[in-house]
């Protein structure tokens, strides 16, 4: 697409690297808008430690209850298939690296969902800090990845839900696409969001680093540790959040070959001391 073409030339002009300040952000109900006056800053973790950390030399995955770090299938299936329920192949160990991946089987599609906490709210989730992960994101047809913070579901009051990285394969048409999320529950409201979708040509050519950093007053997305936007971080945002990656196959682009999604480090930093910014 020719937007894609020109904003990764004025990438390449302003010294931005792989992503760039032009964007198409869209806005559905959501009291405000990205910023992208910012970006391109690079990513300060001075006065932050690690506070979770996994490299993948080995699979360390529960079902609801068990020990954890991580989870599934909790999470509702989305897009044309079923969650795989551990142990399958659709969550694998090797050579230091998480590799998700979906298949048919039995007629219907099998997709992996794996996150750091279970419904029941055991496992890894802080309310402030940065969050990262170091993951190839797949190029197949259909393909829809992501890597995203989700708050504990609340069902009078609703969740928030921050999606620090999705794709959806076919080349990366989408590019680069975060989105802020308010879920209403049976208190009322309605569902409000906005995203931020930024051309990133080299999105699906191999690793990258996905992150996000969050405070009180904001959520800041980062790639390869150069920032893309941020966004207000409203009070209805302001829980735990906790981190979940996932591969399903998109409904609304019919997929062609199986696909597979890889993840060498996740990690989340939190302020040393305990200090909220």
């Amino acid at each position: 697409m020719e937007w894609v073409r020109l904003a990764a030339a004025v990438a390449a002009v302003v010294g931005l690297g792989p992503i760039s300040q032009c964007g198409r952000d869209s806005n559905h109900g959501f009291p405000v808008d990205w910023d992208r006056s910012h970006a391109g800053e690079r990513l300060d973790l001075k006065g932050y430690a690690i506070a979770f950390d996994d490299e993948f030399d080995r699979l360390r995955l529960s079902r609801e209850g068990g020990a954890g770090p991580w989870y599934a299938p909790i999470h509702t299936a989305l897009g044309m298939g079923d969650l795989a329920v551990p142990p399958d192949p659709a969550y694998a160990v090797a050579e230091g690296m998480l590799r998700l991946s979906t298949r048919i089987e039995g007629g219907r599609w099998r997709e992996a969902n794996l996150q750091t906490q279970d419904s029941a709210g055991a496992g890894f989730s802080q309310a402030n800090g940065y969050f990262e992960a170091r993951i190839a994101l797949p190029a197949a047809a259909g393909a829809h990845a992501g890597f995203w913070l989700l708050s504990r579901h609340d069902r009078d009051r609703g969740h928030a839900e921050f999606d620090i990285v999705e794709s959806y394969g076919a080349g990366g048409r989408w590019g680069h696409h975060a989105t802020s999320h308010i879920w209403p529950g049976r208190l009322g409201g309605r569902h409000v969001f906005a995203s931020a979708i930024t051309p990133a040509p080299a999105l699906l050519s191999g690793f990258h680093l996905f992150g996000a950093l969050a405070d009180r007053e904001k959520f800041v997305v980062y790639y390869d540790r150069r920032e893309v936007a941020r966004i207000a971080r409203r009070p209805e945002q302001q829980a735990p959040l906790y981190m979940v990656i996932s591969l399903f196959e998109n409904a609304g682009d019919p997929p062609q070959d199986p696909a597979a999604l890889g993840v060498a480090w996740v990690r989340a930093y939190a302020r040393r001391g305990g200090a909220a910014p």
